[in-house]
Formats: structure tokens, C-alpha cells, sequence
């Protein structure tokens, strides 16, 4: 199989922030509003998966598996990101 080495990132390029094991819910809205705003004076465009504020439960803090499954294909199927 052959590797697949992705370029690096360049000023302008677009970062999808997706959450598959955890939702976003356990970070602060200042946390979340301080990483992009860091991402973004660095030069990126910073976007979110739609689903990584879903929570199913208070227990396990995360969104449906099908939720999930969504923000990675999205992410992966968007060729800005």
C-alpha cells in the first residue's frame, strides 16, 4: 500500500475542527472561541463539524455515532479542508 503524505498547511487553508470521540460540549466557549481565534491569526480558516456540540447523554458526553460518522465524511468529502 502505497503512503499517502498530505501537503503541509499553507496560510489560507481551511481547518475543520471535528470532535469523533468527544463532543465539544466539555470545552468552554472561551477555550473553543481562544483556539480559533489563535488558529485564525495564524493565517487559517477554521470551521466546525455541525454535530461537535451534540451531546446523546450527560454519561458518555459525546454525539450519536451516526453524528460523528457525518463530521468525518463531511470533513474528509470537502475539498477546502
Amino acid at each position: 500500500m502505497d503512503r499517502i503524505i498530505p501537503e503541509k498547511l499553507k496560510i489560507g487553508d481551511e481547518i475543520r475542527i471535528i470532535a469523533p470521540s468527544r463532543s465539544m460540549k466539555i470545552l468552554g466557549e472561551d477555550v473553543i472561541k481562544i483556539a480559533k481565534e489563535r488558529l485564525e491569526n495564524m493565517g487559517y480558516k477554521v470551521s466546525f463539524g455541525k454535530n461537535v456540540m451534540n451531546s446523546i447523554n450527560e454519561d458518555f458526553c459525546c454525539g450519536s455515532i451516526s453524528d460523528r460518522v457525518e463530521d468525518i465524511h463531511e470533513a474528509f468529502a470537502d475539498k477546502n479542508t
